[in-house]
């Protein structure tokens, strides 16, 4: 008799599709993208510069709906920047947005660009404190945007 100490078990290994292979090559992709963003980023502000490329943006008019499209002062300008930009724009917003706060540079009204502030609030309160002559006065910025 021949003893083995091998088994006849089959190993329980799951066979891997494709799909998850590329899955799994994409998240390992985009993790090490992270890190070079990062270094990319710190070395940008240490540094105090910003690569002329991201800044650079490509205009594309939009025409306003129910308008004359042929009249310039009927479109607005989008500006189309770099996804590598747009990513800084938004650390850069947030973490000064929340030194502001933390040092309550902010004013109580200020409702634009806030979380957890509405401008339906700042309208109320305005309706109660800028009555003249128990009348409201509102400015018309229709034409505005």
């Amino acid at each position: 008799i021949k003893w083995s100490t091998k088994t006849n078990r089959k190993k329980n290994k799951k066979k891997v599709s494709n799909d998850q292979k590329q899955k799994n090559k994409k998240s390992d992709a985009g993790n090490s993208m992270i890190g070079s963003l990062v270094f990319l980023f710190v070395w940008s502000f240490r540094m105090g510069y910003m690569p002329i490329e991201w800044k650079k943006a490509n205009i594309v008019p939009i025409p306003k709906p129910d308008r004359d499209h042929s009249q310039c002062k009927n479109h607005r300008p989008i500006a189309l920047l770099s996804s590598v930009d747009k990513l800084m724009e938004r650390i850069i917003t947030r973490r000064l947005m929340w030194w502001l706060n933390k040092k309550q540079l902010l004013h109580q009204t200020q409702a634009g660009f806030q979380s957890w502030h509405s401008t339906d609030g700042l309208r109320y309160k305005m309706r109660n404190e800028f009555q003249l002559d128990g009348r409201l006065y509102w400015i018309d910025l229709e034409g505005l945007y």
